[in-house]
């Protein structure tokens, strides 16, 4: 009798799972198909470059021109601070699903990659549409890139508030640096602006600014990439900016 219910119960397992894979599947070809229009995400290369160099790119109908800053001459500190800054990406309950099921760099570079795939789309669509559209750009996103390129390529072309995309230009405009002399107070003031560059701007809300570095500041501190007197410090440290224009 035990062995008759075990058999049974065996046999609605593996239907289970055929079924299950069976939709996993068609929901897969539909995606594939239901997505078929999708932007260029070959394009992003250009910000993930060997040499420092400048790049132009369209972005919703107008022209952006951006210096752009190799991952390798990114130091220590700016690169904590964009990991510790990426949990604050947020994709949305579906996509969250798709990076927590699927996405191999989801530790780093996962969320980013997400990001990128939104800022793709510029003109409104369908809202189930626009979602696996950016989830199957994503996708392609984390198989032509490496982690490291990916938090680059966001890194280099990312919104920073005054008119300014990318970490070269914000360290150029509000401390008159390279990115790559950015101390960890800096680093994580430029990087904080990611959630929301408008409303966290260290020119017309420096309060928000100063509390908004203090949190990336803890993440870097949690993730062990800086000392607990390292962050103190920096937390300690005044908002020094430089602006300019140039």
């Amino acid at each position: 009798m035990l062995r008759k219910t075990l058999l049974i119960l065996g046999k609605a397992v593996a239907a289970l799972v055929a079924l299950s894979c069976l939709i996993l599947a068609s929901l897969l070809v539909w995606l594939y198909f239901y997505t078929a229009d999708l932007p260029d995400v070959v394009a992003l290369k250009t910000f993930a470059p060997e040499l420092p160099s400048d790049v132009e790119f369209s972005q919703c109908g107008r022209t952006v021109r951006v210096p752009v800053t190799p991952y390798s001459e990114m130091n220590d500190r700016l690169r904590a601070a964009l990991v510790a800054a990426e949990g604050n990406v947020r994709p949305g309950v579906l996509k969250s699903q798709y990076l927590a099921l699927f996405s191999p760099n989801k530790s780093r570079g996962g969320m980013y990659s997400m990001q990128l795939a939104r800022d793709l789309f510029c003109f409104p669509q369908r809202r189930l549409s626009r979602t696996l559209g950016e989830i199957r750009a994503a996708i392609q996103i984390e198989r032509r890139f490496t982690p490291d390129e990916i938090v680059a390529i966001f890194a280099n072309r990312m919104y920073t508030g005054a008119d300014r995309n990318g970490i070269e230009a914000a360290a150029a405009y509000y401390f008159h640096k390279h990115a790559k002399e950015l101390n960890t107070s800096e680093a994580a003031l430029l990087v904080g602006l990611i959630r929301a560059p408008s409303q966290l701007s260290p020119i017309k809300h420096p309060d928000r600014a100063l509390k908004r570095r203090n949190d990336v500041i803890d993440g870097m501190l949690t993730r062990g990439a800086i000392s607990s007197e390292e962050a103190e410090k920096a937390k300690n440290s005044r908002l020094s900016l430089v602006i300019s224009e140039t």
